[in-house]
């Protein structure tokens, strides 16, 4: 009995010391401003809550509380292409909301993935991507699309954002 006794506590020690995935990496990725090769790291949720709120202002279309989670320097790349700051982006994007409105058409968008990465979480920087479903519907017919927003995250701000789309192609209008 006094065997079981030592080896119960050993081994649920053995158990947690065993499951601990804290450190845990995967994959790997050039992709880092050193030149290093690195492996992927679970990121925060606090650069998840990023793209949430960055999301939120946009559906929202409030530009000013958009202002507070992108970096003054940010890059933006839509998805033909076209880089903007972040003031040509909120001036184009006043511009779309107005043709949108112009049109009686509806312009909406919901995630359904959000999730971090993280090549070094000593260094600091996150890589979020954001997978949507986007539907824009005027007098003239509907598309629907997916889309992918990747942004670089560094203390609470997107540095930059890549988007990429798809088009959906409805089987029923062929």
């Amino acid at each position: 009995m006094k065997k079981f006794n030592l080896l119960s506590p050993l081994c649920v020690l053995f158990l947690f010391i065993s499951c601990d995935t804290s450190n845990k990496s995967v994959g790997l990725s050039n992709w880092s401003d050193d030149g290093k090769v690195y492996k992927w790291h679970l990121g925060t949720e606090n650069a998840v809550n990023v793209a949430v709120n960055v999301d939120k202002a946009m559906q929202e279309r409030d530009y000013n509380q958009l202002r507070n989670f992108l970096s003054d320097s940010v890059s933006i790349t839509t998805s033909n292409g076209v880089n903007y700051d972040l003031d040509s982006f909120i001036t184009r994007r006043l511009e779309v909301d107005s043709i949108v409105d112009s049109r009686n058409a509806t312009l909406e968008w919901e995630f359904s993935n959000v999730y971090s990465v993280d090549l070094d979480p000593s260094r600091g920087g996150e890589h979020v991507s954001v997978t949507y479903l986007g539907r824009y519907e005027d007098e003239n017919g509907k598309n629907t699309w997916n889309s992918i927003n990747r942004y670089y995250v560094i203390e609470g701000k997107v540095v930059w954002w890549n988007t990429f789309n798809q088009d959906i192609i409805d089987s029923e209008n062929k």
